[in-house]
């Protein structure tokens, strides 16, 4: 918790009400953040300006791309998956983010498709 009174709650797993992907997208490389911030023991939409971000990370097997995908979950569950990064590459991708809700790394190789 910080000094204004936001903290986090994260969880990492496969949760049993996730939307699909879009047909066109890969596949998820491994189980989804589901990322809730608090301010006041209230579950807020995005963290406030002055109080940075949270670094989201994934790992990306050998010789594979892929792609951070975020889905508004709790303040808008008809919003559909999307992209908020380029492409990564092989290794540890990590991501700044501001916003609850769920986020997963989706392989973006086309003959994984």
């Amino acid at each position: 918790m910080n000094s204004c009174g936001v903290w986090q709650s994260l969880q990492v797993g496969e949760p049993k009400d996730i939307k699909p992907l879009p047909i066109e997208v890969g596949k998820f490389y491994q189980c989804i953040i589901d990322l809730k911030l608090y301010q006041n023991e209230k579950l807020i939409n995005e963290l406030p300006k002055d109080d940075g971000n949270v670094t989201i990370c994934f790992a990306i097997p050998p010789y594979q791309e892929g792609t951070i995908y975020y889905w508004d979950k709790y303040f808008d569950e008809k919003s559909e998956w999307k992209p908020i990064s380029d492409p990564y590459k092989t290794g540890i991708a990590c991501g700044a983010v501001t916003k609850s809700g769920y986020y997963g790394m989706v392989d973006v190789n086309k003959e994984n498709k």
